[in-house]
């Protein structure tokens, strides 16, 4: 799996505080940055210790969910995906189906979009604050681990090509763990003068049965900024 990454400036992103530029011989670990996904879908904590020197970013956003895109100086790929479960047709799912359910085919999803191959049975263990499915993709010779979670209307998907780990599935999930423990959920309360309708604090989803094409576009237009 190829991802093809551009640089996103720090403020574009709304991430906190700056970085100096790393030795590119010696990888560091990334100073304290909050990635901001749209929505309040999610917090990312950029600092964790999974990642290591100047990152490149890339994000997308639309009424189905989000992307977010992370390559570090080492070449590790972290991919974070979201889908909104509200009323989604192609899924058939909903925010009150099992986790077990909304996995089977989310993992049948990114079977068929990288043409992998599930390695073994995903895997069910509970943390504090969830419950998690982590599995591993075989693309040709490459492995790619993934985690899935759902809370409230989404699933979010975090993929982990590391080549750093990629003989040692041991030393992987416990990188994963790391990611999971930086995603946090709800994201912080959007301030923007442009989505003062909603008074919530919790990740705010489009109802997928509304197909009308203007409500859509509005709704991307206030929330994915």
């Amino acid at each position: 799996m190829k991802i093809v990454y551009g640089a996103i400036l720090i403020s574009t992103l709304g991430l906190a505080a700056c970085q100096s530029t790393p030795n590119p011989n010696q990888p560091q670990l990334q100073t304290q940055k909050i990635y901001h996904a749209p929505a309040q879908i999610f917090d990312f904590d950029l600092g964790n210790s999974a990642l290591r020197g100047k990152l490149q970013l890339k994000q997308s956003c639309d009424v189905i969910g989000t992307s977010l895109d992370i390559r570090d100086q080492l070449s590790q790929q972290v991919r974070i995906d979201t889908f909104n479960l509200r009323n989604n047709p192609q899924f058939n799912l909903t925010a009150q189906s099992s986790l077990k359910h909304i996995a089977e085919q989310l993992l049948s999803l990114y079977q068929q979009k990288y043409k992998a191959n599930l390695l073994g049975a995903p895997q069910y263990y509970k943390t504090t604050q969830n419950e998690v499915v982590v599995g591993r993709l075989q693309i040709g010779q490459q492995p790619i681990d993934i985690a899935i979670q759902t809370a409230y209307d989404y699933a979010y998907v975090i993929t982990l090509n590391s080549p750093l780990q990629q003989s040692n599935p041991q030393n992987t999930q416990q990188q994963l763990q790391i990611l999971l423990k930086s995603l946090y959920i709800p994201g912080s309360k959007i301030t923007s003068s442009k989505a003062t309708g909603s008074t919530s604090d919790l990740p705010i989803a489009f109802d997928l049965s509304n197909h009308d094409a203007n409500a859509r576009r509005n709704w991307q237009k206030t929330y994915c900024l």
